[in-house]
């Protein structure tokens, strides 16, 4: 199991289209073979006092069985068209993956 974590940057004022384009194909990426979480997060309307802020930006918090999984999700027609869409709204992406560590696994 993987947990992916991505960080995607928008030019200012398109975060909100953005999350409208990712809450569209939640329930398809979620149908998909492997996936087990797919969730669109932004930062907190009521931060903490330390709480760092990422302006117009959506972290993507998803689990896979694998990462072979994932690279299949990342090539879905779903998803390129999703990309190519997107184009203009988004600036960067920073991808994790990670693997959990806790014992046992």
């Amino acid at each position: 199991m993987i947990t992916v974590i991505a960080e995607i940057k928008t030019h200012p004022g398109q975060l909100g289209a953005l999350v409208t384009r990712f809450q569209a194909l939640q329930a398809q990426v979620l149908a998909e073979d492997g996936c087990y979480q797919y969730t669109p997060l932004t930062d907190s309307a009521n931060p903490l006092p330390d709480q760092t802020l990422a302006p117009d930006t959506l972290f993507m918090l998803e689990r896979w069985e694998s990462q072979a999984h994932l690279e299949r999700h990342l090539q879905t027609p779903h998803m390129v068209k999703h990309h190519q869409e997107t184009q203009g709204i988004v600036t960067s992406v920073e991808l994790r993956i990670l693997e959990d560590r806790s014992p046992g696994r």
